[in-house]
Formats: C-alpha cells, sequence, structure tokens
C-alpha cells in the first residue's frame, strides 16, 4: 500500500512530477507511433520524405515478393519499378512491393486516430456504376491506398485462414469468430467486402475461392452471337491440336447462350463444362454485359492455370 503525502504542496510536487514523467514517455513514443501512423494512412505508399520541399521519394524495394492471386508466392524475373517521380503526379494501387503488415500496424487500429481513419475507409464508395460527371468524381488516391492495404492485410491473415481446422465453411466462420478480438482481421474481412462485394455470393471470403483452383485448362467466353465461332474454335483444339486440357465455356444464362446450344457444346468431346458465371459472382453488383464478362471468367473459372481463348481466335499449323 502507497501512502500519500499529507501536505499539500508535496502532493502537488508529487502530481507533477508523475505528469512529467508521463509526458516524457509519451514523448518518446511519438516518433515510432507518428511514422507508424503515416506509413497506415499512406496505404504504404513505401515512400519516406526526404526532400526540404516535403515531397516525398521512393523506399529501394527489398527482395520479397507477395501477390494476392493464384498459386505460390514468387519474385518476378524481372520485377515492374515506377518510373522515378511519377508517384509525385499519379496514384498507383501497387507502386513495387507492399510491404508485410507488422503489430504496429495492428496496434494503431487500436488508437482513436488509427479506428477513425479505418472507418472513413469503409464507408467509402468504390464500386460504383454510374459515368462520373468530373474527372474530379474519380478518386483514384483513396482507392489505391484502400487496395495497397488490403493486399498487405490479405497476405497477413492467409497463412492464418489456412492454420485453421475444418472445411472452407468452418475455416470462414472460424476466421470471423477471430475477427471479434482481432482488429486487423476484421479490417481485412471489411475492406475486402467494400472493395470486391460480388466475391461473397455463396462465400465469406476471397480465401475459399482461392483454395478452389486446380490445374490446368482453358476457357472461352461466348453468347448466342459467337456460338459458331467458339464451336469452330473447340472443334480445333480438340480435332487439330490434340489437345486434352479441360474446358469452361462461361455464359450468362440461357439468355446470353441458349439451353440447345449449350447441350450442343457440351456434347461436342470429353471435358466441356458450361457455365453461367452469374452462379459463382454477383452479377447484381457486377452488371456485366457484353466483354465484360471476360476476366470475371478468368477469375471464376476453377483452373489454377488458365489459357483464355477468344471465341473468334482460330488456330494455325
Amino acid at each position: 500500500m502507497i501512502s500519500l503525502p499529507r501536505s499539500p504542496v508535496l502532493r502537488l510536487v508529487l502530481f507533477i512530477a508523475i505528469l512529467l514523467a508521463l509526458i516524457v514517455l509519451t514523448v518518446n513514443r511519438l516518433p515510432k507511433e507518428n511514422a507508424n501512423w503515416e506509413r497506415l494512412r499512406q496505404g504504404y505508399r513505401q515512400y519516406q520524405p526526404s526532400d526540404s520541399d516535403g515531397r516525398l521519394q521512393q523506399q529501394p524495394s527489398s527482395n520479397k515478393e507477395s501477390s494476392i492471386g493464384r498459386g505460390a508466392t514468387r519474385k518476378p524475373a524481372t520485377p515492374f519499378k515506377v518510373p522515378e517521380g511519377l508517384h509525385l503526379t499519379h496514384d498507383i494501387a501497387i507502386p513495387q512491393i507492399v510491404p508485410e503488415w507488422t503489430e504496429e500496424d495492428t496496434y494503431m487500429l487500436t488508437t482513436a486516430m488509427g479506428s477513425a481513419f479505418k472507418e472513413s475507409m469503409l464507408k467509402h464508395q468504390y464500386v460504383r456504376h454510374e459515368v462520373p460527371s468530373s474527372a474530379a468524381e474519380l478518386d483514384f488516391h483513396t482507392l489505391s491506398r484502400a487496395e495497397r492495404q488490403f493486399k498487405s492485410l490479405w497476405n497477413y491473415v492467409r497463412p492464418i485462414y489456412e492454420s485453421l481446422q475444418g472445411n472452407d465453411r468452418q475455416k470462414e466462420r472460424a476466421l470471423f469468430q477471430l475477427a471479434k478480438t482481432r482488429p486487423e482481421i476484421d479490417y481485412m474481412l471489411r475492406l475486402e467486402q467494400q472493395l470486391f462485394p460480388f466475391l461473397h455470393y455463396g462465400r465469406r471470403t476471397s480465401f475459399s475461392l482461392l483454395q478452389s483452383f486446380r490445374g490446368r485448362g482453358i476457357i472461352y467466353c461466348a453468347g448466342n452471337g459467337q456460338f459458331e465461332f467458339v464451336a469452330t474454335s473447340i472443334q480445333a483444339v480438340r480435332r487439330r491440336l490434340k489437345s486434352k486440357l479441360p474446358i469452361q465455356v462461361f455464359h450468362m444464362g440461357e439468355r446470353d447462350l441458349s439451353k440447345e446450344r449449350q447441350e450442343y457444346l457440351r456434347a461436342m468431346a470429353d471435358g466441356i463444362e458450361l457455365v453461367d458465371v452469374t452462379q459463382i459472382f454477383d452479377n447484381a453488383v457486377m452488371e456485366l454485359g457484353g466483354w465484360s464478362i471476360k476476366p470475371y471468367a478468368i477469375l471464376a473459372s476453377r483452373f489454377e492455370e488458365v489459357m483464355f481463348i477468344d471465341a473468334d481466335a482460330y488456330f494455325l499449323q
């Protein structure tokens, strides 16, 4: 038990001494916390202040490369480098290599500033379909910052997800339970929902989609207008090139590619699958039409390694 001095003067002196000690401790923490806050606020731009005019310069990249996508993490043979000075005039989502998420970053999310920043990022409307009336409405700065943060968080959370027990549904439930006490996991899950809402159609995270990719295959996109082209191309792949790779033909339902034409393509040869992309991703969010189905078909395919062939592409021998 600590006894306080009875004299009011001594109590005041003791109070001032404790207050000064707290101020010193806080000031000592400020440089590191300010650096972490700036890192979080900038969304891992990988830049550091150097010039007297306050401009930002790029830091040299490390030898590590992490990427969201299919397959294992690998170092590219010729890593892309952003031209010097370009970051001063353009908002680049992934300038080179996004730094790893750290415990200091997680700590910043628990502070008042970090919490307010997180909520402001989550309130932003990243997915919009209307045509902007001016360039000022195209907020690439906030979008690119969110993508950098998401990539760093995704790389951080992925090993946690893979270490959980059970099937994908059980892992997703367990991950959402962890998110209740892990602010960085909660932020990653909510940011993914804001950036890529079309993914959450029968699944709760992108991790389960990643786990579904297997093997190699060929994919096409075709509607009624491309039916003759895709049928000819499949014949060339199977009969002339003798390829036995599985084939997926993506469409947007029977109004896009009739049931009779789907059955015809399916019966052409073994290993041909017809896939309605709107049954995999939420088209109420995507609002696909025409050629815009193509990148989503690549993402929706069950193959880890994909060869995309345009329906009207012909092979010459």
